[in-house]
C-alpha cells in the first residue's frame, strides 16, 4: 500500500508540475522517496514504512546559513521564530542538516489524508518560503521593524 500511495503522489506532482521522469527510490529498510527540483529548490518527499508508517515527510532545502553575514544573529532568530507556530498537530519545522549544512523546512502529513492536489500546493508554499529565504534570509521585514 505504501508504494502505491507514494506512486500516486509522485504521479500527481509530475502531472501538476509538468515534469517527467520522477521515480520512487526504495532503499532497503530505508525510506520510499522521490526528489525534484522546483524553481531551483530541492524538494525531497519521503516515507518511512518501518518507523513512521502513517506519515509522509516533505523536506525543502532553503540554503546554507550565511555564517559570515553580520546579521547572523538576527537570521538565526528568524529561523527559530519560524518554529514557533500556533497550536498545530504537526507544524512545519526548520532545522539544519548536519551532513550538508543546508537549512531545511520539514513538513509532516498523514499519508492516508494527503491528496496529490493538496500536496502540490504544500510543495509550492514551501518552495516560495525557500525563495524568500534565499532573497534576504527573512531580514527585509526585520529591517522594516527596526527602521520603524
Amino acid at each position: 500500500m505504501t508504494v502505491e500511495r507514494m506512486q500516486e503522489l509522485c504521479d500527481g506532482v509530475c502531472d501538476a508540475f509538468r515534469v517527467s521522469g520522477l521515480q520512487l527510490d526504495e532503499g532497503y529498510g530505508g525510506p520510499v522517496a522521490f526528489h525534484l527540483l522546483r524553481k531551483g529548490v530541492t524538494v525531497d518527499v519521503m516515507h518511512y514504512p518501518r518507523s513512521a508508517p502513517d506519515h509522509i515527510f516533505l523536506l525543502v532545502g532553503l540554503g546554507e546559513l550565511p555564517l559570515e553575514d553580520p546579521r547572523i544573529g538576527r537570521i538565526v532568530l528568524s529561523l527559530l521564530e519560524m518554529n514557533f507556530q500556533p497550536a498545530a498537530l504537526q507544524p512545519p519545522v526548520v532545522g539544519r542538516n548536519p551532513a550538508t549544512g543546508q537549512i531545511v523546512l520539514k513538513c509532516v502529513f498523514p499519508l492516508a489524508d494527503v491528496t496529490p492536489a493538496a500536496f502540490v500546493e504544500a510543495i509550492d508554499v514551501c518552495v516560495d518560503i525557500a525563495l524568500d529565504w534565499r532573497r534576504d534570509f527573512f531580514q527585509e521585514e526585520a529591517m522594516e521593524d527596526i527602521d520603524g
